[in-house]
Formats: C-alpha cells, structure tokens, sequence
C-alpha cells in the first residue's frame, strides 16, 4: 500500500453547495461538504505530477464558477493543506497560514408542496441542488477548454465581488 496525499480546502461560505458532493476521478477522489473539500491522491500519482494540487486547485474553483451563476453569492476558497499520510500511519502535514475574516449571511427560503396524500410535488430546495450540481460538472468540464466561457466567468466573478461596479465588470 502507497502512501496518500491529502490535499484540503476550506471555503465560504460553507453551505455554497447545500449538500455533499463527492468527485471521483482516475487519479483521484474528492468531496465537498460544510466549508471543506478533501481530495485523496496515491503519493506515486501525486509525485509523478506534483502540479496537480494547482490543477486541482482550478478544478474546485470551476465548480465554484457554476453554482455562482444560479446563486449570484461571491466565495471564497482557502489555499490548500497537503497532508502525507504513510501506510504506517505516520503523517507529514503541510501547510499555507491565510488571514480570516467573518462573513454573516442569510439563507435561501424553500418551498415544498405536499399533496394531501404526503407526497412532494415540488421542492425549490431539491431543485436548488439540482441546478448547482449540473451548472458546476458544466463548468468544471469546458471552462479550460473554452477561451469565451473562461472570460465570462471571470468577468462575472469580478460582478459578484465588486457589486458597487457591478456593471462596470459585465463585458
């Protein structure tokens, strides 16, 4: 058995994809859930290929891109922790210090719609999630690709981080 590296984020704020999300791929597997994303390498993957925490890195931030188009809410990712963890079970823990901050906001209201037998007929909340979840994998799969895409994207973000000259950044 190789060692793993563990790569960790933390983002705001933490309900930006209502529930948990795992990601798995060839060479890894992540998830999302509550303000934290872990992604778990094979060390000899993650050795090979040491410029995969920024690749990585932009393929979170791809799924961040998507779900503010529905939302319309800036984010914020922390810089990543990498963590060795060896078949031993001894670890080596790297890491980047990053200033915080507080950030208070309100949530969503949802409706759900009930026939009088007890079944959902509509749930804004579920189809909320629904929405966030294909935007993001769409996003995350043709914004490297797609020069046009990459741009919009870009330029919204500035829009949502700057809403003072929100309109100044829509191009």
């Amino acid at each position: 058995m190789n060692a793993v590296v563990v790569l960790e984020w933390n983002f705001s704020p933490p309900d930006y994809f209502e529930e948990p999300l795992e990601i798995s791929r060839q060479d890894y597997t992540m998830t999302i859930a509550d303000g934290k994303v872990q992604a778990k390498i094979d060390s000899a993957i993650y050795e090979a290929n040491p410029s995969m925490r920024r690749s990585l890195h932009d393929a979170l931030n791809d799924r961040f891109l998507g779900v503010q188009l529905l939302t319309h809410r800036a984010y914020e990712p922390s810089k990543s922790t990498m963590t060795q963890v060896h078949p031993d079970g001894h670890r080596d823990i790297f890491m980047e210090a990053e200033p915080g901050h507080i950030v208070i906001a309100g949530n969503a209201v949802d409706i759900q719609v009930i026939d009088k037998d007890g079944n959902v007929i509509s749930d804004s909340k579920r189809d909320r999630i629904e929405k966030k979840k294909s935007l993001a994998e769409l996003v995350s799969t043709h914004r490297a690709t797609d020069a046009l895409l990459a741009s919009l994207l870009r330029s919204y973000d500035a829009a949502v981080r700057d809403p003072n000259n929100e309109l100044v950044h829509l191009i």
